[in-house]
């Protein structure tokens, strides 16, 4: 074979690589492409299952409601229902995938009529621990669910519950550091493990006397109260003897 006819065999055989090479790629460009496919007809398949799923529970959910709602509205004492169960109801409507939203305002106008009672006014809660009611000044009324949001309780926190929660107070006014826990703790005049000299003093008064000891780890001092005995070891409570 001459350089000539080598030249063309080179030729052919880098032609027919090339030609392999575009097949090849064709080939997996095609697989690639049905794979593509493949996903998102699955996820078209799930998706309809999904909403075909949610259609039949909200159509099963819609018409329970309104049955239920059509019921509520044939009694006398509509007042029997609290704002919570309506306020769940009320959501379930507007949510609803299988009701048409003239079938859903119609249900809406109904259910802002029926009668629920509520609590309004003032309430006067203790100033440190913002739970106990110092003075309530609520009243109950009726109303139409519609107009619950006219209606609410004020919370004001003024004054104390108890002789306890105003020392606390005034503890914690002295000692802004301590918190709720142990300013009450302290003006119920209990001491616990862990406590420092100063609350162990406002809750106990000045010891009887105090015994110190000092070595080679530190300084801890005795406290006498009575027959009950208090040690510290650096300013922190470390037993308590009855």
């Amino acid at each position: 074979m001459d350089q000539q006819d080598f030249q063309k065999e080179m030729t052919r055989i880098e032609k027919n690589n090339k030609w392999k090479n575009r097949k090849l790629f064709l080939i997996l460009g095609g697989l690639v492409a049905l794979l593509v496919a493949y996903i998102n007809i699955s996820k078209f398949i799930k998706n309809n299952e999904e909403e075909k799923a949610r259609y039949e529970a909200d159509k099963t959910s819609f018409i329970e409601d309104s049955v239920w709602l059509v019921n509520v509205l044939s009694k006398q004492n509509q007042d029997q229902f609290s704002i919570d169960v309506l306020t769940s109801l009320d959501n379930r409507i507007k949510g609803n995938f299988y009701g048409s939203e003239k079938s859903k305002i119609h249900l809406l106008n109904k259910l802002i009529s029926i009668k629920v009672t509520v609590d309004t006014g003032t309430r006067i809660l203790d100033e440190f621990d913002k739970v106990s009611l110092v003075k309530d000044k609520t009243k109950t009324v009726l109303i139409n669910f519609g107009d619950k949001d006219k209606y609410k309780i004020n919370r004001i926190y003024q004054g104390f519950a108890n002789a306890k929660n105003r020392k606390a107070h005034k503890l914690k006014l002295k000692y802004p550091y301590w918190n709720t826990n142990e300013c009450l703790t302290v003006s119920n005049r209990r001491i616990n493990i862990g406590m420092t000299k100063e609350m162990v003093r406002e809750a106990w008064g000045r010891p009887e006397d105090i015994n110190r000891t000092t070595n080679a780890y530190g300084t801890s001092e005795q406290w006498v109260y009575g027959y009950s005995y208090v040690y510290f070891d650096d300013d922190i409570c470390t037993t308590i003897q009855n």
